[in-house]
């Protein structure tokens, strides 16, 4: 599965989260592959501020205790939900699966991955070993589509001398 399928999956995730208002993280809950995109993609404050428009979507990390793991299976499923009713489609299953099903997923993507660069030049895209990779280099595809203003915001700023 390419990594720009799974940079599709988050922005639809953001399109759910603006539908439904879920500016607090209170209904909607991401797959664990959207989640780690979302923790790298927040990282870039400025890109990230932009995406989100006039209202900011408010990223609150599951805690471990059973009533939040209770809580956030019922929050992914209504998002589950919300994406068939909005996008006319079931979710994919390789980036959108409940819990307990992370380790076997994040595999089957690593071997589909594996098998489109057996297909493709050696100078492709690198194959990711983990959910944070991908995360890494989606984020990474991201910037070179967002606007010039938000690709370069997250370079440092110049110091007064230099602004002179």
């Amino acid at each position: 599965m390419a990594l720009s399928a799974v940079n599709e999956f988050f922005d639809a995730f953001i399109v759910l989260k603006k539908a439904a208002e879920d500016w607090t993280a209170h209904q909607l809950s991401p797959s664990p592959l959207v989640d780690a995109v979302w923790h790298t993609v927040l990282l870039d404050t400025v890109a990230y501020a932009e995406l989100c428009g006039k209202n900011f979507i408010h990223h609150r990390p599951s805690g471990a205790n059973e009533h939040e793991k209770y809580a956030r299976e019922a929050r992914y499923k209504r998002t589950i939900e919300l994406y068939k009713k909005t996008f006319g489609r079931d979710p994919d299953p390789r980036i959108w699966r409940g819990e307990g099903e992370e380790d076997e997923e994040v595999e089957e993507v690593e071997e589909d991955e594996e098998d489109e660069e057996d297909e493709e030049d050696e100078d492709d895209e690198p194959s990711s070993s983990s959910s944070e990779e991908v995360a890494v280099v989606a984020t990474t595809d991201r910037k070179r589509s967002l606007p010039a203003s938000a690709a370069t915001a997250a370079q440092p700023p110049r110091s007064r001398a230099a602004r002179k």
